[in-house]
């Protein structure tokens, strides 16, 4: 059951991205191939802005400091696991419609 990597497949998805970009009839998603880009900025977008604010909050005082110190992370942390159930909706929403596609592929025409 273990499959091995096959290198045309790598070569025909990066084709396909570009090719699915241009497609004009939307019958292949795009979404579904950035997905994990986009969460990747979700994720250095909390870390820039946890160290941004850290240091503001340093630089306002020792107290401040600290409480950014300690705030932040939980913030970071409530903003990546919202982050991450936006786009796993985004993708269960796809899918969704990639299983009524099959199914209706499957369906025989009503007469």
């Amino acid at each position: 059951m273990n499959q091995e990597p096959n290198p045309t497949t790598a070569a025909s998805q990066t084709t396909g991205i570009i090719a699915t970009l241009f497609d004009f009839s939307f019958s292949t998603f795009v979404t579904t191939k950035f997905i994990k880009f986009i969460y990747g900025l979700a994720m250095l977008f909390a870390a820039v802005c946890v160290l941004m604010f850290i240091g503001f909050g340093f630089r306002q005082g020792f107290l401040m400091g600290f409480f950014c110190l300690i705030v932040s992370p939980v913030v970071a942390f409530i903003y990546l696991f919202l982050a991450r159930m936006w786009t796993e909706m985004i993708i269960v929403a796809f899918r969704i419609a990639e299983h009524i596609r099959s199914i209706d592929e499957k369906t025989p025409p009503r007469a």
